[in-house]
């Protein structure tokens, strides 16, 4: 029984990284940090300049302008209060926000040190200092309100983080040589170091509870270590190129990191997977938080800019699919709406992001092997492997007129390959394994006609924008057919030297993709079924196609595990091959275009960038192909 996953990748759109709100400057951000409660943001640039935003709605509540070389830090205290670290001749100051008369610190610098860092405790009232000049580089710590030295620590190269334990007395530094040091500020000393044994530590954040340390290193991996013991837990990821922003959100379970080749990735601490497609910016970013409370990651994408975006909550992913059952799935256009089909013989009507049943169960004699929605979405298809296609009230799973029977006489096993409904809803047209299509009347259940009987089964069926019913035939036949929907009458057929594996319409309906064993895929004129352009070609059987939304662009994938896309109409190659590991099976464009969704035998399910053909994710594993 061949396993299907039709998925409209509009409907699940909740589930992909969308953005939310941009916070931007007139110079480069340099620092960025929400308020406990997430409702207030403040950033900075090297102008000097910081504004306060109200996160919610975007806008602008403040601003404050500071004569300095540079803000290096920036915080929100759970009373409100804000406060920046910046350097201005030759002095590090600290001023609350609003600003008054006065400093709340300054404090003078050698003629030769330059601040490398700077960061504030979670209350705001310690602000901790990196800085490197000739003769030494340090980490000290202040208290803010009377400017008194709390500790100063000696470090080898320059301090390129600190950062402070949300839950505790610990602060962990950064520096050049590549060592991460956890210092006690009570007892002004050193615990311990966390030191990889083969790359250097780029990046350190902590989880919300202070209880695990995030590493990012040079080498592009992301690791845990246990932050009382130093211990290395485990690898969450690894990418190319250097870390240059690590976060974890206050669920304690999600992490982000950034790379120096522009790479943006988020995680499930708790599955150590991704939690999301892949996000890539044009440039390396220091700057990386997650809003408190929520699921909204903020990301300096462009140098004068902050994004906020929204992460799916994948802990309600689809839950409801039992990956050894289900065989079919399909969301309705409106994306309200799922319909499963599973090997136990039923189907269910799902709310697709809650994924609870709605209404009874859809009830075959035989596995249910296809499902569809009709264009308004009132109405659920669902082809059994008892022969029958059946069709259902989309409201509360009450059957919708009569079975569409293609058995014969007792006896006889017939069964459907494919179903569809035509553009209007009027109609469904099947084809099964006994070379038959047929036109049903979908709100009666009663057969139009039958476009007649080949040497073949009838491998793939579609209804174009004109009404015509093109369907794709296995050996001997090995042909694609079109008629005319409404009087039956037979436009054309176009002869493969394979059987035909899929057939597909172009949105605009002047064109007809077909995938063949015979190694091809070719685009046929939808009137005269004439050869349109070159010949799309693999190196082995071809067995799914696809045109995107806007028509201009084709997707092939086959035997090869090569995923292919082909400029209309000319078959041109459109940049690189695709890889998969095992025979190509599924391909569905998301309904802008801009993303390609891919499923193979080799048990993954893999999301590319069209306009690269680069991948935007690691493979979607499966527990079958």
């Amino acid at each position: 029984m061949r396993q299907v996953v039709l998925t409209n990748m509009d409907a699940a759109r909740h589930y992909l990284l969308r953005r939310s709100q941009a916070f931007t400057h007139d110079a480069p951000l340099t620092a960025a940090a929400f308020s406990p409660d997430g409702s207030r943001l403040i950033t900075a640039d090297y102008a000097g300049r910081s504004r306060l935003w109200d996160v919610a709605s975007g806008s602008l509540l403040a601003e404050h302008e500071l004569r300095t070389d540079g803000v290096h830090a920036v915080s929100i205290s759970a009373t409100g209060t804000t406060m920046i670290a910046a350097v201005t001749d030759r002095t590090l100051v600290v001023q609350s926000l609003p600003a008054g008369n006065q400093p709340e610190l300054t404090i003078p610098l050698a003629d030769d040190e330059n601040v490398t860092c700077a960061a504030f405790s979670p209350d705001g009232q310690i602000v901790g200092v990196g800085s490197d000049a000739a003769r030494s580089s340090k980490a000290r710590f202040w208290r803010v309100s009377d400017g008194w030295l709390l500790a100063e620590f000696e470090h080898a190269r320059a301090v390129s983080q600190i950062a402070f334990q949300p839950q505790g007395s610990a602060v962990v530094t950064v520096s050049g040589d590549g060592r991460a040091r956890v210092l006690d500020l009570t007892a002004a000393r050193l615990i311990r170091e966390i030191r990889p044994e083969t790359s250097r530590i780029q990046r350190i954040a902590f989880t919300p509870d202070g209880k695990r340390t995030l590493v990012g290193d040079s080498q592009g991996a992301v690791s845990c270590w246990d932050t009382a013991g130093g211990r290395r837990l485990f690898d969450l990821a690894r990418d190319s190129g250097s870390v240059t922003a690590i976060a974890c959100a206050s669920d304690g379970q999600t992490v982000a990191a950034v790379w120096d080749t522009g790479a943006v990735q988020t995680w499930s601490m708790e599955h150590r997977r991704p939690s999301c497609e892949h996000l890539r910016i044009d440039r390396y970013t220091r700057i990386l938080a997650f809003r408190p409370g929520t699921r909204e990651m903020l990301i300096a994408a462009e140098p004068h800019s902050a994004t906020l975006r929204v992460l799916p909550d994948t802990s309600r992913l689809w839950s409801w699919l039992e990956p050894r059952r289900v065989t079919s799935i399909a969301f309705s256009h409106s994306g309200k709406l799922a319909v499963t089909g599973s090997v136990a013989g039923n189907a269910r009507l799902r709310d697709a992001v809650t994924g609870t049943a709605v209404g009874k169960a859809l009830s075959h004699r035989g596995p249910v092997e296809r499902v569809a929605f009709r264009p308004d979405d009132a109405v659920v298809l669902t082809v059994g492997g008892d022969g029958m296609v059946r069709l259902w009230k989309a409201t509360d799973g009450e059957p919708h007129g009569k079975p569409l029977d293609h058995q014969g006489d007792p006896g006889d096993s017939v069964s459907v390959e494919d179903a569809a409904f035509s553009p209007d809803g009027r109609f469904v047209l099947t084809g099964d394994n006994r070379g038959t299509v047929r036109v049903w009347d979908c709100d009666g259940g009663g057969l139009v006609r039958s476009l007649g009987d080949f040497d073949g089964e009838v491998r793939s069926i579609c209804v174009d924008r004109d009404m015509r019913v093109i369907a794709g035939f296995g050996p001997p036949d090995q042909s694609v057919r079109a008629w005319e929907l409404g009087s039956g009458k037979l436009l054309w057929t176009a002869q493969h030297r394979g059987g035909v594996r899929m057939v597909a319409a172009s949105p605009d309906g002047r064109l007809v993709l077909s995938a063949s064993n015979d190694h091809t895929a070719r685009f046929w004129d939808a009137t005269s079924g004439e050869q349109v352009g070159r010949e799309l070609s693999h190196r082995g059987e071809v067995f799914v196609a696809a045109f995107s939304p806007d028509g201009r662009l084709a997707v092939t994938g086959g035997y090869d595990a090569a995923v292919r896309l082909w400029e209309v109409p000319s078959g041109r190659p459109y940049g690189e091959p695709m890889r998969h590991d095992g025979v190509v099976m599924a391909v569905a464009f998301s309904a802008d275009g801009r993303r390609l969704l891919t499923g193979s035998a080799d048990r993954s399910a893999r999301l590319w960038d069209v306009a690269t053909c680069l991948p935007l994710a690691p493979p979607f594993e499966h527990l079958g192909s």
